[in-house]
């Protein structure tokens, strides 16, 4: 507190006048010499009693509950999060995680950022030849055109017959819609909240093994959730249409998944050719199994995974018929394992928010349990933009 001047403090030396120094108001003593002495505050200032025992009782803080470098200055601000986490490296970390452990996403999904409504096109464009339209090559293809000198219109057989509307059809043939699909991320919003107890942070905070470990629950999580979605969503309970939604699932009767794998390839180098650009598998964790206990005809002991038709890369991937595969337990759909197939998997657009994955921290919304809610969401929409280049196996008939 800043203290009162008066006139005792304009006159040191008690020199006032009996008028201005009421009897009794400072008696001998009070400011000895030295009154301000250096420091502002001498010790007994405050005398002991002025804050009573028992307020702030021992052991409310106790030493070492802050050591020396588990706060670093900067890392508490007015940013959200607590305990030096911090909520936008997490967001990047977690977003770097779900793109390496997403089976769409490695096979070559484009993602599209910062995206509120985005209208992609949809079409096949075909490119057409077109002649001159004042070059006709015969005698009655120009009588045609020009009719028959009477102004009377030719006749629509023969100008079809001497060529004269094929122009005109060519060109209306050159002349495609795009059409249009539409990402919205913002309909669809996925979610994990983890409830850490604030023991647990402190260890996430000092090592960060503990929280690279945390780090890749959360991003499991999300992309399991999502590749589901993607694969095989239905648009209802707020999950985006998948693969199944957009494109035609193949029935073969067969329970041999190699039996199978063929008889897809075929269908789209074959029965309906599509251009092969980033082709690729996704295969559930069951079929890998059956593929590696297969045997090689004309062999004893030799099985698939021996060949060069089905290589493993050690991990959760390889080659299957000399394209590249990843294996995802979101291929399956309860209790259906599903083939999925694409012969280019640039042609699936994942539309998100101004970030993949928003990470938010709160230790005020579970104060009273000691503990802290760590949020990661998801904004993100999923089209599939030329469905004919995607394949799914559907259940076979029952034998």
């Amino acid at each position: 507190m800043c203290a009162q001047r008066n006139v005792w403090d304009d006159d040191p030396e008690a020199d006032a006048p009996p008028d201005e120094r009421p009897f009794g108001t400072r008696p001998f003593g009070t400011r000895p010499f030295g009154t301000r002495p250096f420091g502002t505050r001498p010790f007994g200032t405050r005398p002991f009693g002025t804050r009573p025992f028992g307020t702030r009782p021992f052991g409310t803080r106790p030493f070492g509950t802050r050591p020396f470098g588990t706060r670093p200055f900067g890392t508490r601000d007015d940013e959200p999060g607590e305990g030096g986490l911090d909520p936008a490296e997490w967001s990047a970390e977690i977003a770097e995680l779900f793109c390496a452990m997403s089976a769409t996403v490695r096979l070559g999904a484009r993602i599209v950022y910062d995206v509120r409504e985005l209208l992609i096109p949809k079409r096949r464009i075909d490119a057409v030849y077109l002649a001159p339209p004042d070059r006709l090559e015969t005698k009655e293809a120009l009588l045609a055109a020009e009719g028959d000198g009477d102004g009377e219109k030719p006749d629509g057989k023969k100008a079809a017959k001497a060529g004269g509307d094929a122009p005109a059809t060519a060109r209306r043939k050159a002349r495609v819609s795009a059409g249009q699909r539409i990402l919205r991320p913002s309909e669809h919003e996925l979610t994990v909240q983890i409830v850490v107890r604030n023991s647990l942070i402190r260890a996430v905070e000092r090592h960060p093994d503990v929280a690279e470990a945390l780090k890749q629950d959360i991003a499991r999580a999300l992309v399991f959730a999502a590749d589901s979605a993607f694969l095989h969503g239905d648009g209802n309970q707020s999950t985006p249409e998948g693969i199944t939604a957009f494109a035609q699932g193949l029935r073969i009767d067969s329970t041999d998944p190699l039996e199978v794998a063929r008889a897809i390839l075929w269908h789209l180098r074959v029965n309906a050719p599509k251009r092969f650009e980033s082709p690729g598998w996704i295969l559930d964790p069951a079929t890998l199994d059956a593929l590696t206990r297969l045997e090689v005809p004309g062999t004893d002991t030799r099985t698939l995974d021996d060949t060069r038709l089905l290589e493993l890369d050690g991990l959760d991937g390889g080659m299957l018929l000399g394209y590249p595969f990843v294996v995802s337990r979101a291929a399956t759909e309860g209790d259906v394992s599903r083939i999925y197939f694409s012969s280019d998997w640039t042609e699936a657009w994942i539309g998100a928010g101004s970030d993949l994955v928003t990470v938010d921290m709160s230790s005020e919304a579970d104060f009273a349990e000691d503990s802290t809610i760590v949020k990661a969401v998801m904004n993100h929409d999923f089209v599939v933009r030329r469905p004919g280049l995607f394949t799914f196996t559907e259940a076979p008939r029952p034998g």
